[in-house]
């Protein structure tokens, strides 16, 4: 394949086909135009392939930023509900446990 393909991208300084002479009977015809575009299919697969792989890291890569994304919102939105909290909350003492609770056990 490589020797095809080097001869061909070569083939307007040398002048000389890699394949021969072009054959005139119907088998060779066609195996010789299917050596032709060998090369040719070969660099379209490699090249549709390289695309594939490029297109599934790039929806890998945006799906882990809109995640990062999510999670950043997501802190913000905490840090903001606990600074609201915060702010209305009195100033003065917790209240105590109220009439038939126990202290440290909530309510």
């Amino acid at each position: 394949m490589a020797a095809l393909a080097h001869g061909r991208s070569r083939r307007h300084l040398t002048g000389t086909d890699p394949l021969g002479p072009a054959s005139g009977t119907g088998a060779a015809r066609a195996e010789r135009e299917h050596l032709a575009h060998a090369p040719d299919l070969y660099r379209q697969a490699r090249i549709t392939d390289r695309l594939e792989r490029i297109r599934a890291r790039a929806a890998t890569d945006r799906a882990r930023l809109q995640q990062t994304a999510r999670t950043a919102a997501d802190r913000e939105t905490t840090e903001r509900r606990a600074r609201t909290a915060a702010r209305s909350r009195p100033d003065g003492p917790r209240p105590g446990p109220g009439p038939g609770e126990v202290p440290g056990r909530g309510r």
